[in-house]
């Protein structure tokens, strides 16, 4: 079962049209589709798990929460599932993706050690030339750093510009974004947007960033961004990347 989740209207509707005794080969010859993908999309309809996820993410529970309530092992495939059904749930009930306010980041010290903030900027140049992805743990691992002190120094490494504070676009991603002349779809138009401002001064996108400049519903970019990572196009989420050199 392929395509756009159908409204809660547009399955009403065709329910009526069952229930007045069309049969299901007529309506899916109209609809251009298989008896049998008619089906699977008015079973996929009822939906009790993603008006649970719905809930619980309304309440402010992270994924790893909503897993354990639901019986689920809390991991990174759990959390790729119940946010794909999420957005399904909400591009079918026609109801904005829920937002969940994070809490305020720890304030950094008045006063960094600046030969620490070298010596991690190095450990990364370093990583990545040998194409090793690096995170909090390896920093504060290969440094002997705490988790806390390194979440600060990281911290004030994304304030400075030197670490990325966003979405970060792979080579892969430069180079589809150099040879598209007019973005036509949401995730090309995500893609250039976050190519652009990598290859700027300035900040990296965010979701919130391309929600405030982009004519496109909050879950629609949220989807194009999950889809350009699983296309290689961005870069993982939760590894540390270096912004280019001359923006140290």
């Amino acid at each position: 079962m392929t395509g756009k989740s159908w409204s809660e209207d547009h399955v009403t509707a065709i329910r009526v049209r069952l229930n007045q005794g069309e049969t299901q080969a007529h309506i899916a010859r109209e609809l251009g589709c298989t008896p049998s993908n008619l089906s699977k999309r008015l079973k996929a309809a009822d939906d009790p798990i993603g008006k649970r996820v719905y809930t619980l993410r309304c309440e402010g529970l992270a994924f790893d929460d909503i897993a354990h309530d639901l019986g689920l092992e809390p991991n990174s495939t759990s959390t790729r599932r119940l946010y794909m059904r999420l957005v399904r749930y909400c591009e079918r009930v026609g109801v904005e993706y829920p937002k969940v306010e994070r809490e305020p980041a720890e304030p950094a010290p008045i006063n960094l050690d600046e030969a620490t903030l070298f010596r991690i900027v190095f450990l990364l140049r370093r990583r990545a030339a040998r194409l090793e992805d690096s995170d909090n743990s390896v920093v504060a691992d290969t440094l002997h750093i705490s988790d806390r002190d390194v979440k600060l120094y990281t911290a004030e490494l994304r304030r400075r510009n030197v670490v990325a504070n966003g979405i970060v676009p792979t080579e892969a991603g430069r180079q589809r974004a150099a040879a598209l002349d007019q973005p036509k779809t949401v995730r090309d138009t995500v893609l250039v947007a976050v190519v652009a401002a990598w290859s700027s001064s300035g900040p990296c996108e965010t979701l919130r960033s391309l929600c405030d400049k982009l004519a496109y519903s909050r879950s629609a970019i949220n989807l194009a961004i999950v889809r350009l990572r699983d296309d290689g196009l961005l870069a993982p989420r939760g590894h540390l990347y270096l912004r280019d050199r001359r923006h140290e």
